[in-house]
């Protein structure tokens, strides 16, 4: 978490956007030189919320899907979706071996899978590679041939979204904390699968990507799930997705009480007392405690211990 100072209070805030960028400014770096352009997550988690609480307005009065679709992935542009890196001098190292393979050879998933080892990456990667000049037509036919083999053994439902939402995740991995593409895609379709309770994903979010990222993990959620029942091939079900948002939604509310949580503390004239012998309290102490009782873990103990390091 990086801290931002407060000039009207003088006082250190850990609520901190610019994890990405607050209302839009550019990150420089003026020793480097360099311009980064971060996201905004709290406008994303602003427009977010209001476009799928929209959404949900029209599934609620039809019944059916959504008319308003979103562009799909360009014709000839697989590439930007795929999230494995160096994907050009990979795919050449491909048509280079496909374009030499003999008629009586069939490994070209097996082969593929060493640059491209997800299916979702795979898949697209084929796909713009029947688009190669250097590709001869029994050759594009053994290509083609992969894929139908690809998707015959894959969770179609779950290549469509990941392939939904690729550019999602390049645009949200942008920010100050480490959260690659790939992972952010992970998450995307983990969420689909979760049958949880909304404070036990937000928990999951914490401790597997970082108290820091939880912000982000949010905004991306919230937009993937979008951009996915928007576009022309979703991966999820018309069923699937008013309980999908709901939940996201309903993680959202947590997000905010945790925002206004740190937000008040903070402002408190004693904030800088509470800490331990070697910092003020971090942000990731308080909502480790917000956390625990939402979630009921132990929570008289944990009060305890925070008690004990940051208040006596």
């Amino acid at each position: 978490m990086i801290r931002t100072e407060t000039i009207e209070s003088g006082r250190t805030s850990l609520i901190d956007f610019t994890d990405d960028v607050i209302n839009g400014s550019v990150v420089s770096n003026k020793k480097e030189h360099t311009h980064v352009q971060y996201i905004d997550i709290q406008q994303e988690l602003n427009d977010s919320s209001e476009e799928l609480a929209d959404i949900l307005s029209i599934f609620g009065r039809s019944g059916k899907n959504i008319k308003t679709k979103s562009k799909d992935i360009d014709d000839g542009d697989y590439c930007s979706s795929i999230l494995e890196d160096e994907v050009d001098e990979k795919m050449e190292v491909l048509i280079k071996y496909v374009s030499n393979l003999k008629r009586d050879k069939e490994n070209i998933i097996s082969y593929a899978r060493r640059f491209f080892p997800n299916d979702i990456d795979l898949i697209l990667v084929l796909r713009e590679m029947l688009l190669s000049k250097r590709i001869l037509i029994w050759q594009r036919k053994k290509i083609e041939e992969a894929i139908i083999e690809l998707e015959r053994f894959s969770d179609c439902n779950k290549v469509r979204s990941g392939i939904n939402i690729g550019k999602v995740a390049r645009k949200f991995e942008k920010g100050t904390h480490s959260l690659s593409a790939m992972e952010l895609r992970e998450s995307y379709l983990q969420f689909l699968e979760f049958d949880l309770p909304v404070s036990v994903i937000y928990q999951y979010w914490i401790d597997n990507y970082g108290v820091e990222n939880r912000y982000r993990l949010l905004a991306f959620t919230m937009n993937a799930l979008i951009v996915d029942i928007k576009s022309n091939e979703p991966g999820i079900h018309c069923a699937e997705f008013g309980p999908l948002a709901t939940n996201i939604l309903n993680v959202r509310i947590l997000q905010t009480l945790d925002e206004k949580l740190i937000s008040d503390i903070t402002k408190l004239i004693f904030y800088e007392q509470i800490r331990d012998e070697v910092e003020i309290i971090s942000e990731g102490a308080l909502i480790g405690l917000y956390m625990s009782g939402l979630l009921s873990a132990d929570f008289d103990k944990n009060l305890k211990i925070f008690a004990k390091n940051y208040l006596s």
